[in-house]
């Protein structure tokens, strides 16, 4: 086997030879250095595939190659379609120097190596960090260092015949496999998407890289193990698979996401999932990003190179997948989010607001003032404010993850248990009087690295603002909510502090904060997004917090930036949140071939161009309505009509902000009697002005601090991060 893994990468199978990426050697006159498996500057592991383009008159035998002058010319061969490549192993951390000659030509390229345990551009990693168990990592080794690193594992499993389901209790779809026993009776087969039959027999790798814990799984023929047949039902592509959730542990675990998406192993792709880009594991989205780099770096080493990567995921998964596309374009080639959410941080506005309006509808105040209403009255009231289908959707919120930026210790709202969101014993974590300098458990600090702290604090700098928000605008504008109960919901809403305590006052954002989020494309940057594909899966959950207007705030985002969204399908179903399994085969046949023409078009186009212009017939809006699964409707009148798949709005639209919900801080206006055609009395009217003081939010204007991002930072410098510098590339000697 090992003689295979450092055979494998050194040539391409003879099924995928003519898919390898770069220039055929000797197609110039000069001698260059290419990094295959990643940027130069960027490399992780203590190695690196690196190809030398040779001139066209010199011979394999004349070139020399070392590293730091450490000959490594011995690990360089020509494969089938005449180009060299080469593992290049025992790289240092830092800057290591390859040299290539060639008689009298030579080049030169600085590969600059980091840790396999990262850091490389995220900054600074969270402390304390606890490594997993042997028991809980499913490793048989413990981590060996700080930075949990451990001996990665091969296991092989079958795809059975049988009736099977992925669901925890049912017969499992995939059991181990024992190439030394009899072949199971049950063992299915699969021809891959170029033809390949195969023996649906799969190899899944796990190890631990960036200190989150990974499985890679792919096609595996182990009769065929000592050769490259052994990977030939893989079909070069990648699909990464991202997880739900939001958390902030300060410990490792294992995926949440699985590896068994038979569809997608089935049609010969390779399939990679990690605790780091699973949300509810890790919520900063730099790390997950450095954390799909190393993993493409990683699979491009041992199994070869990769033609396109494709990604998908619900809730917590949709946002991993469109926070890489703004922030870090270009490591998925073509995304599938599900139970959408644009990003973390705009989706939080929504938390915190239902929060604050759970305990308002809570009060006394209110309670007074709807004292005479029937429960169904009182409920339409609450959801007039909050702008959903009922008043289910803004306790879900605040129930769920209203106390996921809580610091410290607190009783869950739905277990009535003491915890903590560091997943730390409760010694280690804040406490405002016990213990201040603790652990704060909250995303902003779990991601500090890119924040800042607030000068002369250690606390992460805070987006959080609602100065100038009217809540209930547009219900007080459609009569459901009456003079009297808007000025007191305005005056009673107020906001929280620091430690998520409620407070009298509104919220003030910090003003780096906002420029930071907009800046490193945190609030999801519609430019970026335009620049790949994606097919969005919109079920309903309208009473629930995966509310299907979210698809459409994405869509707002891209039309409002980009004057259209050519590069978005929503394929729109309900009631459930996930689709039958054939709608995600077409799906990912779809975005398939669109990534694929689009790799195809070498021309100098925008990549955004492109994007548009291969989009492929199958590539079109539309809805399931009922249970009627096979008959596609166009028409998205008919499809917003449907009960089920009608979608509504947050607290912060009905305050008159944008479908988009990308305004962090609003600009001001003067407050004017005028601009409302309920009448208030003198005195509501006094109080209105007292809330709103500094002006109501302009709307009409862009958010404060509101900018285009500037992707591909590095925080290894500072918080705000700063633009990495182009690639490195060879020079001539």
């Amino acid at each position: 086997m090992r003689r295979f893994l450092r055979w494998a990468v050194t040539v391409c199978a003879a099924a995928i030879l003519a898919a390898c990426a770069g220039s055929p050697s000797g197609s110039g006159t000069g001698l260059e250095i290419k990094v295959l498996s990643n940027r130069a500057d960027l490399v992780s592991g203590g190695d690196a595939l690196v190809e030398i383009v040779m001139p066209k008159t010199a011979t394999l035998e004349a070139l020399r190659i070392d590293v730091d002058g450490r000959d490594v010319s011995s690990s360089f061969k020509q494969r089938a379609d005449a180009r060299v490549v080469g593992l290049v192993t025992g790289l240092k951390d830092g800057a290591n120097v390859v040299t290539a000659r060639v008689g009298k030509t030579g080049a030169r390229l600085t590969i600059t190596n980091f840790p396999v345990g990262g850091p490389i551009f995220a900054g600074p990693q969270v402390q304390p960090w606890v490594c997993a168990t042997p028991e809980a990592s499913g490793l048989h080794s413990a981590a060996t260092d700080a930075q949990c690193n451990v001996a990665s594992e091969d296991r092989l499993f079958y795809r059975t015949t049988e009736q099977c389901s992925q669901r925890s209790g049912g017969t499992p779809c995939f059991k181990p496999y024992d190439p030394n026993a009899p072949t199971p009776a049950d063992l299915a087969e699969t021809t891959n998407d170029q033809g390949v039959k195969a023996k649906f027999i799969v190899r899944v790798e796990r190890g631990v890289m960036n200190r989150g814990i990974y499985d890679i799984a792919v096609l595996f023929d182990p009769s065929n193990a000592a050769t490259e047949n052994g990977l030939a039902g893989w079909n070069r592509k990648l699909l990464w698979s991202f997880g739900g959730g939001s958390g902030t542990p300060y410990k490792q675990f294992a995926p949440n996401s699985t590896w068994q998406i038979d569809y997608a192993l089935a049609r010969g792709y390779l399939v990679a999932v990690s605790a780091h880009t699973d949300q509810q594991l890790n919520s900063n989205h730099a790390v997950a990003a450095e954390t799909v780099l190393m993993g493409k770096e990683h699979i491009i080493e041992r199994y070869g190179e990769i033609k396109y990567t494709i990604g998908t995921g619900c809730s917590g998964g949709s946002i991993m997948q469109l926070q890489l596309a703004s922030r870090y374009p270009g490591l998925l080639d073509g995304i599938q989010p599900s139970c959408t959410y644009p990003d973390s941080y705009s989706t939080g506005m929504e938390v915190g607001d239902c929060v604050m309006l759970d305990s308002y509808f809570a009060s006394p105040g209110f309670a007074a003032l709807t004292k005479e209403l029937t429960p169904a009255q009182l409920a339409a009231k609450k959801a007039a404010i909050a702008g959903h289908l009922d008043e289910k959707a803004c306790r879900a919120w605040a129930t769920s993850y209203g106390p996921s930026n809580n610091p410290g210790v607190y009783t869950h709202p739905r277990t009535n248990k003491p915890t903590n969101n560091c997943s730390l014993p409760d010694s280690q974590v804040y406490d405002a009087a016990k213990n201040p300098k603790g652990v704060r458990c909250t995303i902003p600090e779990y991601a500090i690295a890119a924040w800042g702290a607030m000068p002369g604090t250690a606390v992460a700098r805070r987006i959080d603002d609602n100065a100038g928000i009217q809540y209930g605008l547009k219900a007080l504008a459609a009569g459901q909510i009456g003079a009297e109960e808007f000025v007191t919901l305005n005056e009673k809403i107020g906001g929280r502090d620091i430690d998520m305590n409620p407070t009298a006052a509104r919220m003030v954002a910090d003003p780096a904060a906002l420029r930071i989020a907009y800046e490193d494309g945190i609030i999801g940057d519609a430019k970026q997004w335009a620049k790949v594909p994606m097919i969005d899966w919109r079920g309903n959950d309208n009473s629930n917090i995966h509310m299907n207007w979210r698809a459409f705030a994405v869509r707002d985002r891209l039309d409002r930036v980009n004057g259209g969204h050519g590069n978005q399908v929503i394929w729109r179903y309900g009631p459930g949140l996930l689709p039958p399994q054939q709608l995600m085969v077409d799906s990912l046949v779809t975005i398939d071939k669109w990534v694929a023409a689009i790799k195809a078009d070498t021309s100098t186009l925008p990549l955004e161009e492109k994007v548009v212009k291969h989009k492929p017939a199958e590539a079109f809006d539309f809805c399931y309505i009922g249970n009627d699964y096979t008959t596609k409707v166009t028409d998205w009148s008919k499809c917003d009509a449907d009960p089920v798949l009608k979608y509504f709005a947050s607290p912060r639209q009905v305050a008159g902000g944008p479908l988009a919900e990308d305004v962090l801080k609003c600009q001001l206006k003067p407050l004017k009697r005028g601009d409302y055609t309920t009448t208030f009395s003198d005195e509501q009217w006094t109080r209105l002005g007292k809330v709103f003081a500094s002006g109501v939010c302009d709307w009409s204007k862009p958010g404060v601090a509101m900018q285009r991002s500037t992707p591909w930072r590095t925080f290894a410098s500072g918080p705000g991060g700063v633009p990495m510098a182009a690639a490195p590339r060879s020079k001539k000697l």
